[in-house]
């Protein structure tokens, strides 16, 4: 074998581990393309649960704490509070007056916290919806906002306890409520800045649905 045999093999060689350098080279490149597409897809996920985690967090600074309250729909941003509370019954003769006292200090702690929830906010309306009969009652609510749905679900509300509803931004709203085949429907327009009183409370009762609704501007 001569030398420019010698020469030939020993450049083909040279080609083939330059070949095998850059084949190596294009096979890390799609290795971190694989990667880089793993890190985009978790990065889109993590997003996704952060917006989830941020529309959770705004729904429980609008529900109380402690509700058990579930709406298949929530737009949390007209909304100060949605809060139950139990119905003042003081009234009754018949209660016990031990019982009667450890009710009202319940009835007081939670309409304290009710107030406490709201202070410093700007209150466009209030409603509050009274279950003024001795048994619970499936109640469906649905709230239009300017032709909108923000608010709809069916919840139990518990024998003498009222579901209060603290609206903090201006609009036109329509509240739809129904229970036991009965349906009551109200409406409210608010805009500018807020009255001084304004709220709108639709009882319960065994023999019907009181409505009543209060403004002072």
């Amino acid at each position: 074998m001569d030398r420019r045999t010698l020469v030939r093999i020993a450049s083909g060689v040279g080609l083939g581990l330059l070949a095998g350098c850059l084949g190596a080279a294009d096979d890390s490149s799609n290795g971190g393309g694989d990667t880089g597409g793993n890190e985009s897809t978790e990065t889109a996920g993590q997003t996704g649960a952060n917006a989830e985690n941020k529309t959770e967090t705004e729904a429980n600074n609008v529900l109380e704490d402690d509700t058990e309250l579930t709406f298949e729909t929530l737009e949390t941003d007209p909304f100060v509070l949605i809060a139950t509370t139990v119905l003042d019954d003081s009234e009754d003769e018949d209660e016990d007056e031990d019982e009667d006292e450890d009710e009202n200090v319940t009835d007081d702690e939670e309409a304290a916290d009710v107030t406490a929830a709201i202070d410093d906010e700007t209150i466009y309306h209030r409603l509050t919806i009274e279950n003024e009969s001795d048994r619970g009652r499936d109640l469906s609510i649905r709230i239009d906002r300017d032709e909108t749905t923000v608010l709809e679900g069916t919840n139990e509300l518990p024998a003498e306890t009222a579901l209060e509803i603290i609206i903090g931004e201006p609009g036109t709203y329509e509240t739809t409520l129904e229970t036991d085949g009965v349906r009551n429907t109200s409406s409210i327009s608010r805009s500018g800045s807020p009255c001084e009183e304004s709220r709108t409370v639709v009882s319960f009762t065994d023999s019907g649905i009181k409505t009543n609704t209060t403004t002072s501007c």
